[in-house]
């Protein structure tokens, strides 16, 4: 039997796959020279790389969320010249999150794209 929190989830879930979703298949469709960046590992334990393309645009702020939408992390980028950023799979009090899905935006001076990543 669904209870009401297993619906909420399970709506949740459902509506960040379609933002996920929908947002990459329009951004590939209006400009084709757009690279995605790329995680690694995914799924990850302790912590995962975010590889930054930074061929075509500057990279201002790569945020994570978990699956119900609250706003774990955020790295402020403005810019700088690495090749990428490396997440430790901590929230802004330095806790370990919980195993889960989160959402990666990655927001550049163009446009944003989200990856979905895992935590085991």
């Amino acid at each position: 039997m669904f209870t009401r929190k297993k619906i909420v989830y399970l709506f949740t879930f459902c509506s960040m796959f379609c933002l996920f979703f929908f947002s990459n298949s329009a951004q590939a469709q209006s400009n084709n020279t757009f690279v995605p960046s790329e995680v690694y590992p995914n799924p990850f334990n302790s912590k995962i790389k975010i590889k930054l393309n930074k061929k075509i645009e500057t990279i201002e702020e790569i945020s994570i969320y978990d699956a119900i939408g609250n706003l774990i992390f955020t790295f402020k980028l403005n810019g700088v010249e690495e090749d990428f950023v490396e997440w430790n799979g901590t929230n802004f009090g330095g806790n370990s999150v919980n195993s889960g899905t989160y959402i990666c935006f990655i927001r550049t001076t163009k446009r944003s794209e989200s990856i979905l990543i895992q935590k085991n």
